[in-house]
């Protein structure tokens, strides 16, 4: 649980709540038009107060007034003597990673955004030992992320012909790249007497054009699209391949003919072993709040 996070969640639901009542927001003099004649007019008209918000003139005092007390209560938590430590560090890690730290190794942006001067971290060894801590946290992971283990995976693309052999961190970005996707399914499925992970594109169903990448002992289609296949470690977890389990699963490929144009393609033999998926989405959402 991150204190600081639910906050700015808490404040930014509070503010949006304020701007849809009292504000417009426009990109051009046209847009504002339009979007006046669909909002209640008060005396005064509107003020510009940026990022194309348009406030009631009649409302800049409660909106400052709003804005002035969320700011205090950041203040407080981090004035609290027993919990403001852990406040500020849950602060600085937020916003760091809001601000991409890890790839950056910048915190001048988070300053910023944060209204804090060098002068203040020079004065406060609280607020100085918590962005420490939260610096040093967020590049241990990310050294943690790139050390990761490599995995053996057996990857088929019925549209490249043979299963081939990939050496992959097994991270959900690299499945998406691998079945080219943004989102996943992952089912077990026996092949040979052991269970495998079966990862491939969440929508390949329902697209009407990909050819099979896998079937079952009846020769009835299960997969279609780019397939990744790894192994099962009964936890939940992808794991990877042993070079034994690699040459079980190509001795398993059976070769798909193309009735009409005659083109031949690789795919896989896999007996089901239950029925529910596992979906998941590499859809990456922007970290940073708005």
């Amino acid at each position: 649980m991150n204190r600081y996070r639910e906050m700015k969640v808490a404040h930014q639901d509070e503010m949006n709540d304020f701007l849809s009542k009292y504000a417009i927001f426009a990109f051009s003099p046209e847009q504002f038009e339009e979007q006046k004649k669909k909002h209640v007019s008060e005396p005064g008209g509107y003020v510009h107060i940026g990022y194309g918000c348009n406030l009631l003139k009649s409302r800049v005092h409660e909106f400052e007034a709003l804005a002035a007390r969320h700011k205090k209560e950041i203040a407080e938590a981090l004035a609290d003597p027993e919990t403001g430590a852990g406040f500020a560090y849950d602060m600085f890690r937020h916003e760091l990673e809001n601000h991409e730290f890890s790839y950056t190794l910048e915190e001048d942006e988070t300053l910023e955004a944060l209204d804090i001067d060098r002068a203040e971290l020079i004065r406060n060894a609280m607020l100085r030992e918590a962005l420490k801590k939260a610096k040093q946290d967020i590049l241990q992971e990310a050294r943690r992320e790139d050390e990761a283990p490599m995995m053996r995976v057996l990857v088929l693309d019925p549209e490249e012909g043979a299963p081939r052999e990939e050496m992959t961190p097994g991270s959900l970005e690299e499945w998406c790249r691998l079945c080219k996707c943004d989102n996943i399914d992952i089912a077990v499925r026996k092949v040979g007497g052991r269970e495998y992970d079966f990862i491939m594109d969440d929508n390949g169903p329902f697209n009407m054009g990909a050819r099979v990448s896998a079937v079952d002992s009846s020769g009835e289609p299960v997969f279609v699209g780019p397939l990744v296949v790894c192994n099962y470690d009964g936890q939940g977890h992808e794991a990877s391949l042993s070079q034994t389990q690699f040459f079980e699963l190509m001795g398993a490929a059976v070769v798909l003919e193309d009735p009409e144009t005659g083109e031949k393609w690789g795919a896989l033999n896999g007996e089901a072993r239950r029925q529910d998926m596992s979906r998941r989405s590499c859809r990456k959402e922007r970290r940073r709040m708005q």
